[in-house]
């Protein structure tokens, strides 16, 4: 199988390629620049697996959470690539990339909890677990405050467990630093393109994938901005 994986939600711009059990992949991190960077790192991977686009079978990308420009960014980027190859996309979460990531570096971790930065004084969160191999979601990516994410947290982890904490959260709130303390945390603070060959090669055997404008980003606050001001406008209906 071969496939193309690129990503550019988080400040990890990154791509990827699968020919066959070849697997090149690029990770530069950095808060700006991804637009600039993508192409080149594409193919980067490419040249690199002796891979021509013509070749592939499908392209997976990280659909979010994440930077609202970014997620914008690699979702059109590979829409673009697969309208004009007339291939599917495997749209994977970043968050679930993320798990992935550390389920693969820990194989003894039974849980992974993600807190990411989302600006605002909020953070993208969700917990993953792993059964029969397979990524299952035990609270589903939301944005939320960093306490309010601290009590989900504690709430799935309280039974115990071997558990790994993730993402840039746990250092940029004081909640989420008190909570890590003493837990094991990940050094790793994004996920990357590797990440998501991975899950997308599932996804392709499940037969998920999708049509170009089938593929929605997952934006998280944009949502709940969304839904917060259909709330209000109901409110002010009444």
């Amino acid at each position: 199988m071969k496939i193309l994986a690129l990503d550019t939600s988080t400040d990890a711009c990154s791509a990827a390629c699968d020919n066959d059990g070849e697997i090149a992949s690029r990770c530069v991190v950095t808060p700006h620049g991804h637009a600039g960077l993508i192409l080149g790192m594409i193919r980067d991977v490419l040249d690199s697996t002796g891979t021509a686009l013509k070749d592939l079978d499908f392209i997976a990308c990280g659909r979010g959470p994440g930077s609202f420009t970014g997620v914008r960014i690699g979702v059109s980027v590979a829409e673009g690539l697969a309208f004009g190859l007339g291939l599917k996309i495997a749209p994977v979460s970043d968050l679930a990339a993320q798990a992935e990531r550390e389920f693969v570096e820990n194989p003894d971790a039974e849980t992974v909890i993600i807190a990411n930065d989302a600006r605002m004084k909020e953070v993208y969160a969700a917990v993953f677990r792993r059964e029969n191999g397979s990524l299952t979601e035990a609270m589903p990516e939301s944005v939320l405050s960093p306490e309010d994410a601290v009590k989900k947290f504690t709430a799935l982890s309280g039974d115990g467990g071997r558990f790994v904490l993730a993402g840039s959260g746990f250092s940029a709130y004081a909640p989420l630093q008190d909570f890590a303390s003493g837990r094991k945390l990940s050094k790793a603070l994004y996920p990357d393109s590797g990440c998501i060959l991975r899950l997308a090669a599932r996804m392709a055997e499940d037969g998920k994938l999708l049509l170009p404008d089938q593929v929605v980003p997952s934006y998280v606050r944009n949502e709940v901005a969304w839904k917060k001001v259909g709330e209000q406008g109901k409110k002010h209906q009444a």
